[in-house]
């Protein structure tokens, strides 16, 4: 049986998964991964996509787990695309959570090195504060607030630097390309956006609504099953997690609970 693997964001890590590893756990295999520098996971000082995906993929082969259905959230949405590029025939599938696109296209090397000019070493720890600061509604606890703030800052200023830096960079020269291999490998791909980001912040979406990433993901792949998850932030498996589950199942049940599946 295909298992579901989870994988986190940007200075996060497996646990933002505990509702939905409660809730399909009884359905089908499940996982939740700490990347490299994440969680559980020692860091391997190689601060780029490809490496987080290969790290990825080195955690599912020592399980030995042959078939997976990737959900991805925020970074997360850019290490499973990158993944399933090297390696398309072990996805069944892959689901987008409120994934962004924060560099627009132009050469890799440009890119990270104007992110690195806008992220300065001093301050840079309150910078990542109020950068997670914006992603909540009020539908988020306190202690939940508190543990995502608190966690955004035990990596090293430098690393989580140069991690941003690196995702600015793939945004721009791979985001693409990424998405036509999933094209091209006849990959499933389905989108639960809740947040849009502009010169003036983060925003919720509003039910109907579009965003030039999910404008370039149609683009790419006609048949991206993309949903609007309305008035949420940008942790919906947190904020609201029944009603991001019952989303979430149609993509389990087609892909992990199916006789194709196995």
């Amino acid at each position: 049986m295909t298992t579901l693997v989870f994988i986190h964001g940007f200075t996060c890590d497996g646990s933002d998964w505990a509702a939905q590893l409660s809730f399909f756990g009884r359905q089908c295999p499940v996982l939740a991964l700490d990347l490299p520098g994440h969680g559980n996971t020692p860091a391997d000082e190689r601060w780029s996509l490809e490496a987080l995906a290969e790290s990825m993929w080195q955690q599912l082969d020592a399980l030995g787990l042959e078939r997976v259905a990737l959900v991805g959230h925020s970074m997360g949405c850019r290490v499973i695309l990158e993944a399933a590029s090297h390696r398309p025939s072990a996805v069944a599938a892959l689901m987008l959570v409120d994934g962004s696109r924060n560099a627009p296209p132009g050469p890799r090397q440009e890119a990270q090195a104007k992110a690195l000019e806008t992220m300065r070493m001093d301050g840079f720890k309150q910078f990542l504060r109020e950068f997670f600061e914006a992603m909540f509604t009020d539908r988020i606890s306190a202690s939940q607030r508190r543990a995502i703030l608190e966690r955004s800052t035990r990596m090293r200023a430098e690393d989580a630097r140069a991690l941003r830096a690196n995702m600015m960079g793939w945004d721009a020269a791979v985001f693409e390309s990424a998405l036509k291999q999933v094209q091209r490998f006849a990959i499933p791909l389905s989108v639960i956006q809740t947040t849009r980001t502009d010169a003036n912040g983060r925003h919720a979406l509003k039910l109907g609504e579009t965003m030039p990433y999910l404008d370039t993901i149609a683009e790419q792949v006609p048949g991206a099953d993309i949903c609007v998850m309305p008035g949420e932030g940008h942790f919906p498996q947190l904020e609201s997690p029944e009603a991001f589950n019952q989303l979430l199942q149609g993509f389990v049940s087609r892909h992990c609970l199916t006789k194709l599946s196995k």
